[in-house]
């Protein structure tokens, strides 16, 4: 079992290998896709959007379940910044440096309207 934590931004589809989300992953905000239709692409009859990783940490967090659901779709700053209380870094010395890294890569760029915040487990 794996969680990956991430703060991502839509992009258009290029040649270099992207990460998707299928669109059926935004019905919490169909705004949200709305305002990125553009970048909706048809692949094998199913319609997808793509994605670049602008903040990404790998198993670092704990006791989040409760009030974070998995592989679903974030769209708010004050989500964000209410995950932040769940980082645990792999030591106890690297915790201030989880922490700003988290700061930095996805509570300070997080723009509402255009970042997506969503943690898989």
């Amino acid at each position: 079992m794996g969680l990956d934590i991430c703060h991502c931004i839509l992009v258009e589809q290029t040649d270099e290998l992207l990460d998707f989300h299928l669109i059926e992953e935004f019905k919490h905000n169909p705004s949200f896709l709305d305002n990125h239709r553009e970048k909706i692409v048809s692949y094998d009859g199913n319609y997808r959007i793509y994605y670049k990783n602008i903040g990404y940490i790998r198993k670092q967090a704990e006791n989040f379940a409760s009030d974070f659901e998995n592989d679903i779709l974030y769209f708010k700053k004050d989500d964000v910044i209410r995950f932040k209380k769940y980082l645990k870094a792999n030591l106890p010395s690297e915790q201030s440096d989880l922490e700003n890294y988290f700061q930095i890569n996805f509570i300070n760029n997080f723009t509402e309207g255009k970042s997506i915040f969503f943690i898989a487990y």
